[in-house]
């Protein structure tokens, strides 16, 4: 398991779940979880230089981010107020991004990307934000 890991987890009100796993070298972790019933799993972040943030604010939302390979990007925003929003990030490869924002209620989002160099970006009534990574 790595060398530089940073993981920070802050959870707000009641009935939050986050469950961080991270192998290899300078991975970074970064979970906010706001009031609600938000669960998260960031799991099998595995190599050098994976990142994954994940920010649930409301009520019932659901997060699930898996990486491996080299390189890997991941962010998921479900805002405040945002009921009932599924978010699932699965990459496999080399330097895949995936980008997630989800606002209203009801949403749901998978993004699976395998090989190499992919991009995606869903957007469902909530802005991305920007300056992440």
């Amino acid at each position: 398991p790595g060398d530089i890991t940073n993981i920070g987890v802050l959870q707000l009100g009641d009935g939050q779940f986050a469950e961080v796993r991270q192998e290899g070298n300078d991975n970074t972790s970064n979970v906010l979880q706001g009031a609600g019933d938000s669960r998260l799993l960031v799991t099998g972040v595995s190599s050098i230089d994976n990142r994954a943030l994940v920010t649930q604010s409301g009520d019932n939302g659901t997060s699930l981010i898996e990486q491996a390979g080299d390189s890997n990007d991941a962010r998921l925003v479900q805002l405040d107020g945002s009921s009932f929003n599924v978010s699932t990030i699965i990459q496999d490869g080399i330097r895949n991004t995936a980008d997630v924002a989800q606002g209203g209620t009801g949403n749901q989002s998978t993004i699976n990307q395998t090989g190499t160099g992919n991009m995606a970006l869903v957007g469902q009534n909530a802005p991305l934000p920007s300056g992440v990574f």
